[in-house]
């Protein structure tokens, strides 16, 4: 797998998908230079959930984070604007650089390789909830057919409805850290039912989040 060292930017409550793209209204100076190198050095950033959770949140990143390019929208003398358009995901590994802006090795994670079909029905559902979501939730028809027209592959569906349906952040991170699209899917089938399509059955949450927490001290007893 490839490697490389990228700057880390960890947010609260946001989990950044490889096909998706964000936007960031930067004020703290030490990320905008951040931002602004890698601009110069044509370099990806990673955006990163945090450590922790509610009043234990830290600014330590989550070990599986996505990355993207960034471009500078707007600039005044302390703010910027931004979008961040995702590339890939990334395994993160030991800090190699602490100022100005935390540096970390990482590692590309490849994608399971998969024959997959946009007519699956189980695509077409997916596709046709965040379609009913953009018509309900983006009010500015410029933005909601920019997101409709980016609808072009399985990855694309996929991620947008993990970030911007699914509620849960831990949830998110879950389907986040998930290398085969086919689970992926299979997750978001079962989460999202037609009684509440735009958000995440909460009984089928739990038993995601409990089966993952059992999987985790496996590995620790191993």
């Amino acid at each position: 797998m490839e490697k490389l060292n990228i700057p880390v930017l960890p947010i609260q409550n946001l989990v950044f998908f490889p096909k998706t793209a964000v936007p960031l209204n930067i004020e703290n100076p030490t990320v905008i230079k951040m931002i602004k190198d890698c601009v110069e050095f044509d370099s990806p950033i990673g955006l990163s959930l945090m450590e922790g959770f509610g009043l234990f949140v830290s600014d330590v990143p989550r070990e599986i984070c996505g990355i993207g390019m960034p471009i500078i929208l707007e600039e005044t003398p302390t703010q910027l604007k931004v979008i961040i358009n995702g590339t890939g995901k990334v395994r993160l590994g030991a800090v190699v650089q602490n100022f100005p802006y935390p540096v970390y090795e990482a590692e590309l994670i490849e994608e399971i390789e998969e024959k997959l079909s946009l007519e699956d029905p189980k695509v077409e559902k997916l596709r046709a909830i965040f379609v009913s979501w953009l018509d309900n939730s983006i009010l500015n028809e410029t933005e909601r057919e920019q997101l409709l027209n980016g609808l072009t592959t399985i990855d694309h569906i996929v991620d947008y409805i993990s970030m911007f349906i699914i509620q849960d952040v831990e949830l998110r991170q879950l389907i986040l850290k998930t290398d085969s699209l086919s689970e992926r899917i299979q997750m978001l089938s079962l989460l999202i039912n037609e009684a509440n399509p735009f958000a995440e059955d909460l009984m089928v949450a739990q038993v995601f989040k409990e089966y993952e927490a059992l999987e985790k001290t496996a590995e620790i007893a191993h």
